[in-house]
């Protein structure tokens, strides 16, 4: 009789398991992005202000990395403009006195002509002063051409020190690092004090708001979901009970690929799938790597 019995509630229970359906469209893990930001400047951090799990804002400045190195040269590469600076020609200044002698032989030559009228000069004295004007200009254009060729190359000097102290700005405004987005800190991999050096990670940081549950559907739920599709994601509260939020599809992949092993899917003899991503609002509930379970509400 009890062997009876025993058969019974076995065959109850396998047409129970037989005959029951998955409670969800689709399963997943949570995931971020994650960007791993690496050190833009070689020195010693002197400021470290990161902490594995705490909240950070896009910009805010999380380490300092010293710069005094830097500023020495960028003090030494000013004094070296201001040293060519001296060296300028003032052009005015340098020609006056060959301006001035143009402008008296200007005046003789109109005083001459004047004279010739009256028959008080000869054309000679106005061929000699003709002369000595042309002259006079062409060793006025000369100097000129001289001191603008030096100022030039004074010029050309400076805005190569200029050039290198926009380099040197550059350096130390990477110096600063700063948090490229809003969100968490995952992992640090330095500490105030170690020397940091150009492409050494510093710290990894993942934007957790919103979020993403990375799920997968067999090729035949493709046709029941589309992008920006409202959706209902469940997870586990903990108590037993599950916590509803609303999503929305915001990625599904044109390629399938074959079901993960930590993957349950509504058809369990599907063996390829299509992964696909819906974005969640996150206060905090949801975790990277977090199970989570998808239903279509459409």
């Amino acid at each position: 009789m009890k062997k009876i019995t025993l058969f019974i509630a076995s065959l109850f229970l396998f047409t129970n398991c037989s005959n029951s359906k998955a409670e969800f469209d689709a399963t997943g893990n949570f995931e971020a992005d994650e960007i791993i930001v690496s050190s833009e400047a070689n020195g010693e951090i002197q400021k470290w202000e990161l902490q594995e799990g705490s909240s950070v804002t896009e910009g805010q400045v999380l380490a300092l990395i010293d710069t005094t190195a830097l500023h020495l040269q960028k003090r030494q590469l000013m004094a070296q403009i201001a040293v060519a600076e001296s060296h300028t020609q003032g052009v005015a200044q340098q020609t006056a006195a060959l301006r001035a002698t143009l402008g008296n032989l200007y005046y003789e030559e109109k005083r001459l002509k004047k004279l010739l009228a009256a028959n008080a000069a000869t054309r000679k004295q106005i061929d000699d002063i003709n002369f000595q004007i042309i002259h006079t200009k062409e060793q006025l254009v000369a100097l000129q051409n001289k001191l603008e060729d030096a100022n030039e190359s004074v010029r050309r000097e400076v805005r190569a020190l200029e050039l290198q102290i926009e380099q040197i700005d550059l350096k130390i405004d990477k110096a600063v690092v700063q948090s490229p987005i809003a969100g968490r800190i995952l992992q640090t991999y330095s500490f105030k004090g170690e020397l940091a050096a150009a492409g050494k990670p510093l710290f990894k940081v993942a934007a957790l708001d919103p979020i993403y549950l990375r799920a997968y559907v067999s090729g035949d739920q493709l046709a029941q979901i589309k992008l920006d599709m409202p959706v209902q994601v469940l997870t586990d509260n903990g108590d037993g009970d599950m916590h509803q939020a609303e999503g929305r599809i915001s990625w599904i992949s044109d390629q399938s690929e074959f079901t993960p092993k930590s993957i349950q899917t509504k058809d369990e003899r599907a063996n390829r799938v299509y992964a696909i991503k819906v974005r969640v609002p996150n206060d905090g509930r949801y975790k990277i790597g977090m199970y989570g379970e998808v239903n279509w509400t459409d």
